[in-house]
Formats: structure tokens, C-alpha cells, sequence
């Protein structure tokens, strides 16, 4: 089979976009994920979910630039750092970096994507919108276009230090894959974040950036002729990332090292790598969709951009069966 061609017509009372029912379509999932859809993403923050928001102190955005570049940035600071003051509305309350790249994405009208995730608990749940106020005195509004809940996969349970010490120096460079700084953070990392986007006029409420969580063992990451390379493992069959990349190869990608406490930004473009074989495969317990390489245009690295010494409940990195 083509993968690139459609093997469904799109259905327009659908939560999914044509992207995203295409790969549906692709694993054999399109009538039960539609009908699933219907259910589990909504217009607005249930009342569990707003709890859960203010118990975090830390939380993922995904947002364009001003030059339209794709984005994804992690916001620390303590707990309440995000808030749902009616099921319409999320309220951020942190100060931006700025040096962050995401920083220019605040003004009105801005399209962002949110991610609120527990590493302790590992409970997640996506959020999409736009600016309603622009950053003012560190609080941002966004007024929620969708949101919904993700399963605990993959997620390595962590927890963060207190806070990042008053005498942190910052620092940011401007770098490339090839930076040895860059190439330890990628080679350990069991963690990091996909900024994607679909942007579709008739379809306003699926449309925008997203931010998803990726996990692994370290060396999930690999590097490859200017490139990193990854395994999308099994999930909930959403597809919100590949569906997404299958429309536009808008890319973004957020790294933290939470040894050191510093991160690395990407932005750039994307490949879906499809597996030769319709067999399924393998890596370690996890099975394997396909892979995704990414090419950047842009490489930050921000130092001290978060506190460092985060705490691993389990460091032994058993099968990814555990995850």
C-alpha cells in the first residue's frame, strides 16, 4: 500500500483531521478511533482535568515563531504555574525566557498548543487554542479550542527538584547537531517533546499546533547524516503527531537534560520513515509503527533553563514493557 495515498473519505462531523484519519486508516483503526474521537476530545477542560492543571509546576507549549518557525518550549515554576479558571480558559502564570523562541508567539489571536504532564503520576492531557491576553505581567490567557486526554505510555516517572536557585546564570547558544554539548544531551535522553501543526480553515478546532511526549530508553534518539532519527512506538492510536506530519513536515523539537537542567530547541522538518515490512516490529517489548527523521534548521541550546538534579523513581531502564 501507498502510504501516502487516502484510503478513506474524510467524514466532516469528525474530531479528526484528514491527516490524522488517514493514518488512522493506514493501522485498520479509522471507525473505532472516529467513534472514540467523538467521546474523548471535547471543547473545553472537564473538572478532573482542571485540578490536575493546578497541581503542576511545570508545563509544554508548542507555538510558530515570528518568522512562522515551529516550536516547543518547557515553562518551570510552582505549582499553579497553569490554571483552568472556567472550562474555557487556561491561565499561565511564569516568566519567559528571552531567549526562548516561543517568548514571540504571545500576542493576540496566537495559536499555541499546551501539554500538562505529571511525570510522577504519569497522567497527561493536550490542550489547543489561542491567545485571548497577551503576556502581561508573566500571565498569559488562552482560550481553549479542544482538549484531551492521553494514556500514562512511555512515560519515565521523575521527580523535580524544588526550585532553580536565585544565583543561576543563564545562557543560550546558537548551535548545531554537531556540538558536542548538544550530541551528550541527545545521546542520554529517555525523554523529549514533538512540536507539529495542521492548519485547516474548515476544520478550526483541529487546526494549530500540537506538543506530544515521547520516551524511551536512552539512545531512542539517533543521529544520522544531520538528522535524528526515532521509533514511534504503539499508542492510543490517535495519531495526532504523524497525522499531523503527513499534512505539513513542520517540526519542533524540545530536549531537556534534567541532569544539568538545560534544554535543547530544534525546529525544522520532518520524514515519516514507513517499515518496509507489514510484519510487526520491534524494539524491545515496544512495537514499532514506523520511525520519524527530523532535520533541523535551527539548534538552541539554553543552559540553567530549568532546575537541574530531577529525581528518577527508577534509573534500572528495564524492557520499555515497564513504561
Amino acid at each position: 500500500m501507498n502510504k501516502t495515498e487516502s484510503t478513506c473519505q474524510p467524514d466532516p462531523a469528525d474530531v479528526f483531521h484528514p491527516g490524522e484519519q488517514q493514518v488512522q486508516a493506514l493501522f485498520g483503526v479509522r471507525q473505532h478511533m472516529a467513534r472514540v474521537g467523538r467521546r474523548a476530545i471535547v471543547p473545553y477542560i472537564d473538572d478532573y482535568f482542571q485540578e490536575f492543571y493546578e497541581r503542576l509546576k511545570y508545563v509544554f507549549l508548542a507555538a510558530n515563531d515570528s518568522h512562522g518557525q515551529l516550536w516547543a518550549t518547557l515553562l518551570f515554576g510552582e505549582p499553579g504555574i497553569i490554571t483552568s479558571p472556567d472550562p474555557h480558559s487556561l491561565l499561565i502564570k511564569a516568566e519567559f525566557d528571552p531567549e526562548d523562541p516561543v517568548g514571540s508567539a504571545l500576542f493576540a489571536g496566537a495559536t499555541l498548543a499546551v501539554l500538562g504532564l505529571d511525570f510522577a503520576s504519569k497522567g497527561r492531557l493536550r490542550a489547543s487554542g489561542h491567545v485571548s491576553t497577551p503576556l502581561h505581567h508573566c500571565v498569559l490567557r488562552i482560550a481553549v479550542n479542544q482538549s484531551f486526554g492521553n494514556c500514562p505510555k512511555y512515560i519515565w516517572p521523575r521527580q523535580p527538584p524544588e526550585s532553580l536557585p536565585s544565583d543561576t546564570v543563564r545562557s543560550h547558544d546558537w548551535t548545531g547537531l554537531d556540538d558536542p554539548r548538544v550530541r551528550a544531551i541527545v545521546e542520554q535522553a529517555d525523554t523529549f517533546f514533538i512540536a507539529s501543526q495542521h492548519d485547516d480553515p474548515q476544520m478550526p478546532l483541529a487546526s494549530g499546533p500540537d506538543v506530544s511526549h515521547r520516551g524511551g530508553l536512552p539512545g531512542i534518539l539517533q543521529q544520522e547524516q544531520g538528522a535524528l532519527v526515532w521509533p514511534e512506538y504503539h499508542g492510543n492510536f490517535y495519531f495526532s503527531t504523524l497525522g499531523n506530519l503527513l499534512a505539513s513536515p513542520a517540526c519542533g523539537l524540545l530536549i531537556p537534560d534534567f541532569d544539568s537542567g538545560s534544554v535543547l530547541q530544534m525546529t525544522g522538518t520532518a520524514q515519516i520513515l514507513w517499515l518496509d515490512s507489514d510484519g510487526p516490529k520491534l524494539d524491545g517489548n515496544a512495537q514499532v509503527n514506523c520511525k520519524v527523521r527530523f532535520t533541523p534548521d535551527k539548534v538552541l541550546l539554553r543552559t540553567h533553563a530549568i532546575p537541574g538534579g530531577w529525581r528518577s523513581f527508577d534509573k534500572a531502564y528495564g524492557t520499555l514493557g515497564y513504561l
